[in-house]
């Protein structure tokens, strides 16, 4: 099987959109071999900082001199990213993608499976002499409507067996699963008791499925924890602690909220991470830009100290190269100085408020003393800062509270080019369009997030040539992760 052929599988042989319940990734895993039952994993749900967590967990932990599997969604640039797993011994602690080569050999035992769990509906298809996962094919019985939903996996089901399976290969010390809708009934959850389960920051996304209450989200994400595990929390609302609490003692499971009383900043990045002390450990560089960060990272030292208690070796060492270390595409990404052109992917209204404090800092910088090096080098950092603002490319998934995103992003917005996301679910960029325009912001619409960047930098640029001065601090591409695929990240 080729890659081409893999992800043709994929798309012809999968149930659309997502679907809840874990009996299909059960069935799937069964004809595997059970590979969960041979891996230590580390949980991870919540509403937002997951990817973040996960990142600099997975290089503490290689810097520890673990193999470590990392599976984070949605993915970037290509579904290989699914399947990533560490190098201990090289000075690259980030977990790597697999070449397509190793994605389709995953998928070609994954296509085996699947025979296997639907082989009743093929062995009725005697006759049949197009392609079995085709589906151009009028005839392919895995891709007609005769099969039963309930017994086709999605497609998220696909990759997430794909990674345990993968992952079990590849002899991995830990797998870290980050779940990609809630908790109880996500399909990472078809593994046994994590080493840790870990829930970071709550709050109110994908309402119409896990409900529409702080505490009623927190039920959904604590449904990861499960009798013997460790449990390790963000220090969400009280609401959300106290349902992450009353499972854990449920379950018998220890917990630990990390501290914001131990965490300090003692260095704050404007273009750049913060340097933190949290609970004895000082001096740690973080190389994840934004305030928000901090806290995450004390997760993250949380988990650690976790682990230790379950016998695992993880010096004080290894979480400050980990930490220092940690690189995340296009979350608070920094990919070009001149001008500043800023990649987050802000995807709801958290994500958006956490966004724009890092964007405040940074306009405030450009006031004078305190502006970054690669701006007091550029005559763009003479003008006012109260005229100063950003031209922001951005796209989201129409079922997201992009309003309520919207109106945060609103007052440092110069100029806004939408585009729209590759996904179905993508809201019409013309709608951002007539949002901006009713806060009397320009905005127009691009065919790519590529062409608004390099837009944006020549409108940047240009005005800078003809009036020595610009009234553009940079550029910022925000909104959903599907958006960022061509980016050099």
């Amino acid at each position: 099987m080729t890659y081409k052929e893999a992800l043709e599988f994929i798309d012809a042989a999968a149930t659309p959109g997502s679907i809840y319940g874990l009996e299909r990734i059960s069935a799937l895993l069964d004809r595997l071999g059970k590979p969960q039952n041979s891996l230590k994993f580390i949980h991870i749900a919540g509403t937002n900082g997951k990817g973040s967590v996960s990142r600099m967990l997975a290089c503490v932990l290689t810097a520890a001199g673990y193999k470590v599997g990392c599976f984070n969604s949605p993915f970037l640039v290509s579904p290989c990213e699914y399947l990533s797993i560490s190098l201990p011994g090289t000075e690259n602690y980030n977990p790597v993608s697999a070449t397509e080569e190793e994605f389709a050999k995953a998928a070609e035992r994954i296509m085996e499976a699947t025979l296997d769990l639907l082989g009743d509906i093929f062995h009725t298809a005697g006759s049949y002499s197009g392609e079995l996962f085709s589906s151009d094919a009028s005839d392919s019985p895995i891709a007609s409507h005769d099969i039963a939903l309930s017994l086709r996996p999605t497609a998220f089901e696909y990759y997430t067996a794909m990674a345990i399976d993968h992952f079990k290969r590849n002899n991995c010390d830990f797998a870290i699963m980050e779940c990609g809708l809630g908790g109880k009934d996500d399909s990472t959850n078809v593994i046994p008791a994590p080493e840790v389960a870990v829930i970071t920051r709550i709050g109110l996304d994908h309402t119409e499925m896990l409900g529409d209450t702080i505490s009623e989200i927190a039920a959904a994400k604590a449904g990861i924890i499960k009798k013997g595990c460790s449990v390790v929390a963000y220090p969400s609302e009280a609401e959300a602690i106290s349902v992450i609490r009353e499972t854990c003692n449920e379950k018998s499971c220890p917990i630990s909220v990390a501290d914001p009383g131990k965490l300090s900043i003692t260095r704050e990045g404007v273009l750049e991470g913060d340097t933190i002390n949290y609970d004895g450990l000082n001096d740690l560089k973080l190389s994840l830009m934004g305030s928000h960060q901090a806290l995450n990272a004390a997760v993250v030292i949380e988990t650690v100290k976790a682990l230790r208690l379950r016998g695992e070796s993880v010096s004080d060492d290894s979480v400050r190269k980990g930490l220092a270390g940690t690189v995340w595409p296009a979350r608070l990404t920094l990919i070009s100085s001149d001008p500043p052109i800023l990649v987050d992917g802000a995807h709801n209204p958290q994500c958006m408020g956490a966004l724009c404090e890092t964007l405040s800092k940074i306009q405030s910088s450009f006031s004078g003393k305190e502006r970054p090096v690669a701006q007091q080098q550029s005559q763009a950092a003479t003008a006012d800062v109260s005229t100063r603002r950003f031209i922001i490319v951005t796209g989201v998934m129409a079922d997201k509270d992009y309003k309520n995103m919207y109106k945060q992003l609103a007052p440092y917005a110069a100029k806004v080019i939408a585009v729209r996301p590759d996904n179905p679910r993508s809201l019409d960029p013309k709608e951002i369009v007539r949002l901006f325009e009713s806060y009397n912001i320009p905005a127009v619409t691009a065919d790519s997030v590529v062409s608004a960047v390099e837009s944006a930098k020549r409108e940047i640029l240009n005005t800078r040539s003809l009036t020595g001065n610009s009234q553009y601090i940079g550029v910022v591409v925000t909104g959903s992760l599907y958006m960022m695929k061509g980016l050099e990240l």
